[in-house]
């Protein structure tokens, strides 16, 4: 398994690359699949487990260019992304507060999150060890009847 710092430059690698969605690999054949599609498959069914409300404070753990981000945060009254990429950071153009941050080390000790997103990015954690630790981390808080959902 790649290491923290390797997964990093991965991703601030493909800085260069315009279109988010082929960013993130949702492609065919490598042509990256539509926005609407990605909305559909993707967005739409996200936000439909996630049950938003208006007056939600949510979190983000790897938004990357904040494809979906950009979405929730129009739906609740504070939204929050974190990255291990700087660099897929700089691309995101919403509202929300940023921080660049790997998964395990959030800098949130005493800030509570009424729903908190973990998508596509468990697939990249170190160990098994480290996707224990986070899912600790992120329930100490989340809100006792928050949303942890990861995808």
């Amino acid at each position: 398994m790649k290491s923290i710092k390797e997964w990093r430059d991965h991703w601030d690698k493909k800085n260069n690359i315009s279109n988010s969605i082929e960013i993130n690999g949702y492609c065919i054949n490598g042509i990256p699949i539509s926005k609407e599609l990605y909305y559909k498959a993707i967005i739409e069914p996200t936000i439909r487990e996630l049950d938003l409300k208006k007056d939600n404070h949510f979190l983000d753990v790897g938004c990357g260019s904040g494809m979906t981000l950009i979405e929730i945060e129009k739906l609740v009254s504070k939204s929050v992304g974190t990255d291990l990429s700087s660099e897929l950071l700089k691309k995101y153009n919403g509202i929300s507060e940023t921080f660049v941050s790997d998964a395990n080390n959030i800098p949130f000790k005493n800030r509570k999150f009424d729903r908190i997103l973990i998508f596509g990015v468990a697939v990249y954690f170190p160990s098994f060890k480290y996707f224990k630790e986070l899912i600790k981390k992120h329930l100490e808080i989340l809100n006792d009847d928050g949303i942890l959902l990861i995808g």
